[in-house]
């Protein structure tokens, strides 16, 4: 009988893979030069520490302590596609 961990699982591999066929797309559209990029004013700075933070419990978990020091960096980018 299925256990709900083997579903969680089961869904996370299913997420996995959908992130691996959108970078697929946004490549494939990026080498037909058709990637539309929405450019504003960025702090990678802001972006880093956003992205790292959703990660700071697994790697707790894990014994992994990650410290931040960042200034501010702003460039003009793509937030969803610096992101991923």
């Amino acid at each position: 009988t299925p256990a709900p961990e083997i579903y969680r699982r089961l869904l996370a591999h299913v997420e996995d893979l959908a992130r691996i066929v959108e970078d697929l797309r946004v490549l494939g559209l990026s080498n037909a030069g058709q990637l539309e990029l929405k450019l504003d004013r960025v702090d990678l700075a802001e972006e880093v520490d956003a992205v790292t933070a959703s990660v700071d419990q697994d790697l707790s978990g894990s014994g992994i302590i990650l410290k931040r020091d960042l200034g501010r960096a702003i460039t003009f980018a793509d937030r969803a596609r610096i992101r991923q």
